[in-house]
């Protein structure tokens, strides 16, 4: 596994303003995301599908909408979602941090705060991604089920929102390239992002049904693990 990154390389990216931004840097954070990914997707699918977590209750939610929604408002609290790749799935209404909390330098161009893929990270969790890697089954363990599914929700936003920091860096290098699809409104983040989920979900169904097949379970989670990240550094 990959070690933290160096001190130097995370201190250009949180210190000191744009002109330290490095991708150098950035792809350190990357990696440490990527990981975070598989781990979660890797705990999750310890447990059954646990269908009722996703089913309505009478007050019109379920029991994983109700868990994401309480456990941000407990986040933003704590200080949480003060960065840009920190991105809240039910943005509305969220208390202000409780505690001080350190500022961040503003290394992204204002519109960045804008950008937020959330509802489609969502929908492609829940409706593609969760049947491909659980197996059906109902173990009742709701409450554990819903927060596993709540940290496979922030991993993916918090990685692919990181992508922020990817464009920034590639803008400043070559602007020239930039500067004409931006000005022409062309949606390279969601073209890029429902590209790569799609593969992601072709890939990760392959290997759950070749892991069916072998007696060599963790070689196969650990070419999910390679795969993705290779994956994931095109999004």
């Amino acid at each position: 596994l990959p070690l933290s990154p160096h001190p130097t390389r995370r201190r250009a990216m949180d210190a000191g303003g744009g002109e330290q931004l490095s991708l150098a840097a950035v792809r350190d954070q990357l990696i440490r995301e990527e990981d975070s990914i598989v781990f979660a997707l890797i705990e999750r699918a310890k447990r059954p599908r646990n269908t009722p977590a996703y089913s309505a209750a009478a007050a019109g939610g379920s029991l994983a909408e109700f868990f994401v929604r309480e456990a941000q408002v407990l986040h933003a609290k704590a200080g949480h979602y003060q960065k840009p790749e920190d991105v809240p799935f039910f943005s509305q209404d969220l208390p202000p941090p409780v505690f001080p909390t350190k500022g961040h330098p503003k290394v992204l161009h204002p519109f960045a705060s804008s950008v937020c893929v959330n509802d489609a990270i969502w929908k492609m969790y829940f409706n593609e991604l969760l049947p491909l890697f659980t197996a059906d089954g109902d173990d009742g363990n709701y409450a554990e089920t819903v927060a596993l599914d709540f940290a496979c929700l922030q991993a993916l936003s918090r990685r692919i929102h990181c992508g922020k920091y990817v464009a920034e860096v590639k803008f400043k290098d070559a602007p020239q390239d930039y500067s004409p699809p931006i000005r022409a409104k062309v949606n390279l983040v969601g073209a890029l992002y429902f590209t790569s989920s799609n593969y992601l979900s072709r890939l990760i169904s392959w290997l759950i049904w070749l892991t069916s097949y072998t007696l060599l379970p963790q070689l196969i989670f650990h070419l999910l693990y390679r795969l993705t990240r290779f994956l994931l550094h095109f999004s």
